[in-house]
C-alpha cells in the first residue's frame, strides 16, 4: 500500500489531531490512500481485541484503542468528505475563488498597458461576474474583462475606459470608482445588488445564501494591516500599495471560521478571519451584495 507504511510509522510514533490534519492537507494523499490506513486500523482494533480476550494483553499495532478510536473517527469523518465533494464534484472555497482570480495590475498588462491603475472596483465586479458565468466567451481575458466591467459600470465617457470609437483609452483606468458604479454595472449584466451593513455578520450570512459581496475598506493607518501583498514588491506591505479599496468576498469556510477573498492587487485569494475584514472596512465602510 504506497505511503501507508509511512503513515502507520507516524501514527505508532505518537500522532495528533494537528498531525492528522496535515495528512488530510497533503497533496499527495489520495481516498483510496485514507480507506487503506482506516482498513488497517480496523484490522488492528479487532486483533487487538481477540489478544485481550485471548491473553488479557494488547497486541495493537497503534497502541491503546483510547488512542486509537477517535484517530480512527477522525480518518472516517475525513474520508467520508472527500468522497461527498468527489460525488458532488464540489470545490473547496478556495478552489472555487482561485478560478475566478483576476490581478488587476496585470490584467491591464495584458492589453499593453502600464500596469498602473484605478482598476480595483471593475476587477470585483469582473471576479463575480466570472464566478455567476454572466461573461461571454469575447471577455474571458482578464484584461479585456476587467475593461468590460469598467465599460459598462461607468455612465461618464471621461471615465469608462474608452473613447468614442470604442478604443481603450490609458489614462482613463487610473480614475476611481464607486459602489454605486458597481451596483449599475453588475445589473447592466442581469445581475441583482442591494446595500448591506458592512460587518462581516451580514456578509456571512450573503455569502452563505450564494451571493457575491463587493465591499470597500482601506489599508491606511491600520497596524497591523487586515492582510499583506502576495509577491516580492509588495510582501509585508499593503497589497499593491493600495489605500482605499474594492475587493469581492467570494466564500465562506465553515470548517475553519474565515471568509474568502479575491482581492484584485494580489495574485491569489486568501481566507482571512472576520476581525481581519472588519478591520480592512473600517474607515471606508461599504458592501453590496450581488446576486441572481
Amino acid at each position: 500500500m504506497e505511503n501507508i507504511d509511512s503513515l502507520i510509522n507516524m501514527v505508532q510514533s505518537g500522532a495528533s489531531g494537528l498531525q492528522i490534519n496535515n495528512i488530510n492537507n497533503s497533496s499527495d494523499t489520495s481516498s483510496q490512500q485514507f480507506q487503506e490506513l482506516l482498513q488497517v486500523m480496523m484490522f488492528s482494533s479487532q486483533l487487538n481485541e481477540d489478544s485481550a480476550n485471548s491473553k488479557g494483553g494488547s497486541s495493537s499495532l497503534f497502541g491503546s484503542d483510547m488512542f486509537m478510536m477517535p484517530l480512527m473517527m477522525n480518518l472516517m469523518e475525513h474520508l467520508m468528505e472527500m468522497q461527498l465533494g468527489d460525488s458532488m464534484g464540489v470545490n473547496s472555497p478556495m478552489e472555487a475563488a482561485a478560478q475566478i482570480q483576476i490581478n488587476q495590475f496585470e490584467a491591464e498588462m495584458q492589453l499593453g498597458g502600464d500596469g498602473i491603475n484605478a482598476n480595483c472596483g471593475p476587477a470585483s465586479l469582473a471576479m463575480a461576474l466570472r464566478s455567476f458565468g454572466s461573461v461571454s466567451s469575447s471577455e474571458s481575458m482578464n484584461g479585456s474583462l476587467v475593461d468590460f466591467a469598467r465599460r459598462i459600470m461607468i455612465e461618464d465617457s471621461s471615465r469608462d475606459g474608452v473613447d468614442s470609437q470604442g478604443i481603450r483609452v490609458e489614462w482613463e483606468h487610473n480614475a476611481y470608482t464607486s459602489l454605486s458604479e458597481i451596483a449599475n454595472g453588475a445589473e447592466k449584466a442581469g445581475l441583482q445588488t442591494r446595500r448591506i451593513t458592512p460587518a462581516s455578520f451580514s456578509i456571512i450570512r450573503a455569502v452563505q445564501s450564494g451571493a457575491r459581496v463587493i465591499v470597500s475598506g482601506t489599508f491606511r493607518n491600520k497596524e497591523p494591516l487586515p492582510w499583506t501583498g502576495d509577491t516580492e514588491r509588495d510582501y509585508y506591505r499593503a497589497p499593491g500599495g493600495a489605500t482605499e479599496h474594492f475587493i469581492l468576498v467570494s466564500g465562506y469556510d465553515e470548517r475553519s471560521g474565515k471568509l474568502i477573498i479575491n482581492d484584485p492587487a494580489r495574485h491569489s485569494p486568501l481566507a482571512v478571519y472576520p476581525h481581519q475584514l472588519n478591520t480592512f472596512m473600517e474607515g471606508n465602510e461599504g458592501a453590496l451584495i450581488l446576486y441572481h
